[in-house]
């Protein structure tokens, strides 16, 4: 058994294709498939039978087929987007696509058809703030939360929804944001796969976040923060995704400077 591992290159308007050993880690190269307009960000449904990219110079969003048997991409079809998406996710269901606009100040919710395909309009074309880096819903797929950086008028702050899972549609939680006390800059995060904890990768605050869920409020409270980086580096570093193994044993959050994860 192999496992397919896409990646987009933004700059050369293309999606590669591997196989991956899943002993060795070793990667084989399959096929490069052609997509103008700069793609970049990418959800993949959690059944694993479609993709979605988004292709941020042309502002549009383009799914794909995903063979069953060989992993080969088959275009569905594209629709245009409000903006340029840094970030794309899908609810629990695999029935709504989540987007996220950094320079836009926005999240999206478009549904999915009966194609596999995203339907346009969206069902939700919100304004949250500056630096809007992506957007997930939680495991019983209730509450959804908008991490946003520090700086330049973003407001270092996770936004807190309640979500419909029927419609789609979002309602702002009370309260609607969780407020770091610090200059984080909360980018990304993670579920734990059992414990009602979340982590989140701080941009600024080159640290980790543990923060307690309240899955009946939809809630966050702050636990404990600590640094990325060893007590003696002193360059420039900012930190970006973070990732937790399916067995919630191991975390892992990349530094960009330090260059080390």
């Amino acid at each position: 058994m192999t496992y397919n591992v896409f990646v987009t290159l933004q700059g050369d308007d293309r999606i590669a294709r591997f196989s991956m050993d899943p002993d060795t880690g070793a990667l084989e190269r399959r096929e490069d498939v052609a997509l103008a307009g700069g793609p970049a960000p990418v959800a993949i449904s959690p059944d694993q039978r479609f993709m979605h990219v988004a292709q941020r110079s042309s502002k549009q969003l383009t799914s794909f087929r995903i063979g069953i048997k060989d992993g080969s991409l088959a275009p569905l079809g594209t629709i245009p987007l409000g903006s340029d998406p840094c970030y794309l996710g899908m609810d629990r269901t695999g029935q709504f696509l989540l987007g996220a606009y950094y320079l836009a100040e926005r999240v999206s919710v478009h549904r999915i058809g009966t194609d596999g395909a995203p339907l346009n309009p969206p069902v939700e074309w919100r304004t949250t703030g500056r630096g809007a880096h992506c957007m997930q819903t939680d495991r019983a797929n209730q509450f959804a939360f908008v991490p946003h950086i520090e700086g330049s008028g973003a407001p270092n702050a996770i936004f807190q929804f309640r979500f419909d899972p029927e419609s789609g549609q979002l309602a702002p939680n009370t309260p609607n944001r969780f407020a770091a006390s610090e200059m984080l800059g909360p980018r990304h995060f993670c579920f734990h796969p059992a414990l009602e904890v979340i982590y989140v990768s701080n941009e600024q605050g080159c640290s980790i976040s543990v923060l307690d869920f309240e899955p009946n409020a939809g809630n966050l409270s702050h636990r404990q923060t600590v640094t990325t980086l060893p007590a003696d580096w002193e360059g420039a570093n900012k930190c970006a995704q973070i990732r937790m193994t399916p067995d919630g044993r191991f975390l892992y959050a990349p530094n960009r400077g330090h260059d080390s994860i």
